[in-house]
């Protein structure tokens, strides 16, 4: 026989005094207000509900309901850019390679007796067969100025011919300068050849950090232990420089 307890003008069933009740006499879903028409209006709490700091899971989070609007990072948020480890949104790198120029002297440079010189004058950028990746080189008086920041592959070569004493040294350097100023040696070749009218050639290659396009800057010098004779051409590369952008600095 089950109790029934009257409490508060409201009827009480203990679940547990009741061990026979059908199931399917159990209403579940909301209890309306007017059910308990003398419960205090100040035991019922509305609003925002704060918890506890550290006290939500991702299991409280419904997939896929985290927007981009929600998101604390910075930067473009499209189609075109994605999500970097910095809490930066930035695009894809373009894949391949974007910088890639080459240059010659187009006249022969006769050099009399030793030492060494930078080559200013008769630059041209090839113009056969070539065809320049991205913005390309500047050159003023044999000073070459990078488009964009980044690492570059330099090489330079060159076909001398001796035209002073037996057995002269010949070579090409590449040299740079960081500040707009002060220039230093970052690769060079050398080579020894017969007496005057001998062929011979030479190339140096190296690798420039280029983090400022007004302030790095490259330029070819040409180095001898007697006269000789810095071959030109307009038609193929014989003495000049190719400069290609191996990535962002």
């Amino acid at each position: 026989m089950a109790i029934i307890k009257i409490n508060n003008n409201a009827i009480d069933l203990d679940a547990a005094e009741i061990p026979n009740l059908d199931a399917s006499k159990i209403t579940t879903g909301s209890l309306g207000t007017d059910r308990i028409p003398n419960l205090d209006a100040s035991k019922i709490t509305t609003g925002t509900i704060t918890p506890s700091d550290g006290t939500v899971t991702t299991d409280k989070i419904v997939d896929a309901n985290v927007t981009l609007a929600k998101l604390s990072a910075t930067g473009t948020k499209d189609a075109t850019t994605f999500l970097r480890g910095d809490n930066t949104f930035a695009e894809v790198p373009a894949g391949g390679i974007t910088e890639a120029d080459q240059w010659r002297i187009t006249t022969n440079y006769n050099k009399s007796g030793s030492g060494a010189v930078i080559l200013t004058a008769n630059w041209e950028r090839n113009d056969n067969g070539f065809s320049l990746i991205g913005t390309g080189m500047t050159e003023s008086s044999g000073v070459f100025s990078f488009p964009t920041t980044g690492i570059y592959l330099i090489n330079s070569h060159s076909i001398m011919v001796a035209d002073g004493g037996a057995r002269p040294y010949m070579g090409i350097n590449i040299q740079a300068t960081t500040n707009n100023s002060t220039y230093s040696t970052i690769s060079l070749g050398y080579e020894s050849t017969g007496n005057s009218g001998y062929y011979s050639n030479a190339s140096c290659t190296g690798i420039f950090d280029v983090t400022n396009i007004s302030t790095h800057k490259i330029r070819i010098m040409v180095s001898t232990q007697d006269s000789a004779i810095f071959e030109g051409n307009t038609n193929a590369q014989s003495t000049g420089i190719t400069f290609i952008k191996l990535g962002d600095t």
